[in-house]
Parts: structure tokens; C-alpha cells; sequence
């Protein structure tokens, strides 16, 4: 054998041993969470669904328990233009959601204790028109 490919043949056997540490070090990882990964969505107390109606919502109140709510303003297609979601009352002032265009919905979520709450229309002037529910949490 001679000397040029006795080096060849070392080039390879190093390429391979490398490949080899290479995955299996790509296989290796921790426990640890991704950054940026979504953290698990809290247990919901309550759901609110809500529909917009000529001039109000579906509900003029509702009841939850105390805890994390979700609050979905649904916008049929055949609304008159945008609408959206928000909550005053408790630890909350004028709390407001994204506006949705009609055939859309619009969520909100909060944490809420005993107390009284609006949820109106964020839209605009939406809520001066009528677009409100009371919540109550007890």
C-alpha cells in the first residue's frame, strides 16, 4: 500500500468517525422547552358565547364562576359592519379585543373574581348603541 492511499483511506475513516459523532450528538437534547413555544392554555371556568343581533348582543347577562373566561363574540355575515369584544368591572377598565369584520368571531380571555362586569362591543361607538351584556361572577 502505499503512502497516497494510506492517507486516503485515513481521510475517510476520520470523515466517517465525525459523521457519526455528528449524529449522534444531533440525537442528544435536553429537556428543556423550546423558546417561543405556546405555554399551556389555562383551564377555562366559564365559556361566554355571544352573537351579534340587531342592535345588542345575543345575551343580556350572563353568570361564571370565578377563574379564567373566555369571552367569543360571534359576528354573523350578515352584520352591518365590524365588531369586537371587551370587559370593564373588577380589576378591569376597558379591556378590549381585536374587531372582526361581519362572518367572524372575536375572543377574548381574562381571569375574573366575584364581581360585576360589562362585557360590551369595542368597536367604535358600538357600545353607546346597546352592545352590552352584564356578567356576573359568583
Amino acid at each position: 500500500m502505499n503512502l497516497k492511499s494510506r492517507s486516503t483511506g485515513l481521510r475517510v475513516a476520520s470523515l466517517l468517525i465525525g459523521l457519526v459523532a455528528l449524529l449522534l450528538l444531533a440525537g442528544c437534547g435536553d429537556d428543556k422547552k423550546e423558546e417561543g413555544a405556546t405555554p399551556a392554555q389555562p383551564k377555562l371556568a366559564c365559556e361566554v358565547d355571544l352573537t351579534v343581533e340587531d342592535g345588542s348582543f345575543s345575551k343580556k347577562a350572563v353568570t361564571c364562576k370565578p377563574g379564567t373566561i373566555k369571552i367569543t363574540v360571534t359576528v354573523p355575515s350578515s352584520a352591518d359592519g365590524k365588531h369586537g369584544v371587551g370587559i370593564d368591572g373588577g380589576q378591569y377598565k376597558d379591556i378590549k379585543g381585536a374587531p372582526v369584520a361581519p362572518g367572524r368571531s372575536t375572543s377574548l380571555t381574562v381571569a375574573v373574581t366575584k364581581d360585576k362586569y360589562t362585557i360590551f362591543d369595542s368597536y367604535k361607538n358600538n357600545r353607546d348603541k346597546g352592545y352590552e351584556t352584564t356578567l356576573t361572577v359568583k
